[in-house]
């Protein structure tokens, strides 16, 4: 499957250094990334939590002076008091609340996310085109990188973003919980199509304290294409970097306005590439 990313001038760099820039997913343009919907329970269901084998247990092992009869009597008792009940409830959805705070915060700390998007050249992609390059390419002054998928390295797990209405909820745990946190977005989001590398900063080749990166080899990138407003200087670079061999594979694209239509089109430039 080939795969696509729209970058601004910098992404250049993908080409000159063989390598993808692995994001820290706190940084995104989202401000639903890394969060996930929390309802609080009614007062009915904070009951039947409480009668749980799970939550009995649970206060068992942080209790280890209490018998198991203990345990069950006292919360018979408190099971009958409706003010408590309320209160504890509220407790417990304060710390629910601040609990996905602080897995929002690890999860930054530790994870990194490279976007694509996949583009199958359907008549919804040849529209969400030209909103991917005016939002990732700088006004269109950027690149379109086009990806063998199969060509990256073979440990690192990819997962299609999954789009809806209703956020997950925070009662997920393990890797699932990290799912609805990374990979689940607004359907507003739907028309990228995107498809993400979710990975950890030590699975990373290069780590400056600042930025993560993935080294990736030359036969995975397919294609170029150069965004309508790309200067002269980036277009110098691009081919210039293309005359070494083991690039010589890659195709490269002018993005053009249509004449007639909202729409982008490509004109394939063939090597020996123009002097600027």
């Amino acid at each position: 499957m080939r795969v696509q990313k729209y970058v601004d001038e910098r992404g250049i760099d993908i080409i000159r250094n063989l390598r993808l820039l692995a994001s820290d997913p706190t940084t995104f343009n989202d401000p639903f990334e890394l969060s996930m919907g929390i309802r609080k329970q009614t007062d009915n269901e904070f009951i039947n939590y409480l009668k749980s084998e799970e939550t009995r247990g649970e206060m068992l092992k942080a209790n280890p002076q209490m018998s198991e009869k203990e345990v069950y009597n006292y919360f018979s008792e408190k099971l009958e008091d409706h003010e408590w009940i309320k209160k504890f409830n509220n407790k417990k959805h304060e710390l629910d609340v601040a609990h996905l705070k602080k897995a929002r915060t690890r999860v930054g700390m530790v994870t990194r996310v490279i976007c694509f998007s996949i583009n199958e050249n359907t008549e919804e992609d040849f529209k969400s085109d030209i909103l991917m390059w005016s939002h990732y390419t700088n006004k269109h002054s950027g690149l379109k990188f086009h990806f063998e998928e199969s060509k990256f390295p073979e440990d690192i797990q990819g997962f299609k973003v999954e789009y809806r209405d209703e956020r997950p909820l925070n009662t997920a745990s393990g890797e699932e919980f990290l799912k609805g946190l990374c990979i689940v977005k607004s359907s507003a989001w739907g028309y990228e199509k995107e498809c993400r590398w979710l990975l950890t900063k030590e699975k990373c080749d290069v780590y400056d304290g600042a930025n993560s990166y993935i080294n990736i080899p030359p036969e995975s990138i397919v294609r170029v294409d150069i965004g309508i407003n790309s200067s002269d200087e980036l277009k110098k670079e691009l081919f210039s970097l293309l005359q070494k061999a083991d690039l010589s594979h890659v195709e490269v694209y002018q993005a053009e306005i249509h004449p007639t239509l909202y729409k982008i089109e490509y004109k394939r430039i063939n090597p020996p590439f123009p002097l600027l």
